[in-house]
């Protein structure tokens, strides 16, 4: 991260105030991804379970107090984002889950208090069928509520507080109807959509592009002869559709019994689909070579990690110092660039 020394006029003149400009960035290339895990071999296994237990527990939550979907989506993405940017937080999954899922009550406008999902929380494991069975207001919840209001503030830094979420529902529906799909392919297709949010998908693939690999994946589950898509008229391409479809059937091949859709098809269902993805996925690479052209998802291109880590993230114990720990969030790219370049012209003049 480029820490960047910007002029602002004080109380009685102007001054220089050290300061990080950290731009939003909703979408990640699958390197910078990997650039961001730490290196234990260990680590991933257990950061695999972490997120499916988490994503679990959101669900079971908001089923529970009847939010609607969208909550439940953008809480699973603020949770994935959390861990990809702390990814050894000592916290328990439990505690991240509902500071997220209480961060996405705020964005999504679904009125409901840190105490009242702590105490669904509360009722589902201790095996309780109802949110009223433990009061919010017991003091068994100080602490709790206490980690999640801290909770709270990091999720929002892990997020450089950009709160424009999409999602991939109201797509799939839309796509659906464009492409005559009946209803068997539409609702398979909804819970495909779901099981995604349990994958890193949704922090490198637009909705529209989810909704898409999700409609592509639920035909061929379904053993229909599948309806050509004209990508191009849908603002996407086909490669990225099969990385979506490439992370579900990771998904549903080695994690199951955690997905909605895992238990309906057989372990060799999916191995056929992902062996007949890859060889496309091969055919199209080797194409594209011929053609002079590649697709790379996006891989080596863009800043590195120390620019997209949000707040202090990945800054050395010099760059902290110098900014006195200063982080301002911006979500215009184009006013980005011109306080670095006013930043830049001012240290060459001094």
């Amino acid at each position: 991260m480029d820490a960047a020394t910007i002029s602002v006029n004080s109380a009685g003149g102007s001054g220089e105030f050290p300061t990080i400009i950290q731009r939003a960035r909703p979408y990640l290339t699958e390197e910078q991804i990997e650039d961001l895990k730490p290196d234990d071999p260990g680590w991933e296994a257990r950061d695999v379970s972490m997120r499916l237990n988490a994503c679990n527990w959101i669900l079971s939550i908001g089923a529970l107090l009847q939010f609607p979907i969208r909550t439940m989506a953008t809480a699973m993405i603020l949770f994935h984002r959390f861990k990809l940017f702390h990814p050894k937080w000592e916290h328990p999954y439990s505690d991240c889950a509902a500071a997220a899922l209480f961060v996405a009550c705020k964005i999504e406008d679904t009125l409901k208090k840190s105490r009242e999902i702590l105490a669904a929380g509360h009722s589902i494991k201790h095996g309780a069928t109802s949110a009223e069975s433990i009061n919010p207001d017991n003091p068994l919840l100080d602490e709790p509520a206490r980690r999640t209001l801290i909770l709270e503030r990091v999720i929002l830094e892990s997020s450089s507080f950009d709160f424009r979420n999409r999602h991939s529902q109201p797509f799939l529906i839309k796509f659906c109807r464009k492409l005559g799909l009946d209803k068997e392919v539409s609702r398979l297709g909804w819970d495909i959509c779901i099981d995604c949010y349990r994958t890193l998908s949704p922090l490198k693939a637009t909705p529209h592009v989810q909704a898409l690999a999700a409609i592509s994946l639920a035909q061929k589950l379904l053993g229909r002869k599948e309806i050509p898509i004209e990508y191009d008229k849908f603002e996407a391409k086909r490669a990225d559709v099969l990385d979506v479809m490439k992370d579900l059937l990771d998904l549903y091949t080695h994690h199951r019994s955690y997905t909605i859709v895992g238990e309906k098809y057989s372990a060799e269902t999916y191995i056929t689909i992902r062996i007949a993805l890859n060889e496309v996925s091969a055919q199209e690479a080797s194409s594209s070579r011929i053609n002079g052209s590649h697709h790379s998802n996006g891989k080596g291109k863009g800043k590195g990690v120390s620019a997209l880590a949000p707040g202090i993230t990945g800054l050395s114990e010099k760059d902290k110092l110098a900014i006195g720990e200063s982080v301002r969030f911006m979500l215009d790219g184009e006013r980005e660039r011109k306080e670095r370049r006013g930043s830049v012209m001012d240290t060459r003049e001094g």
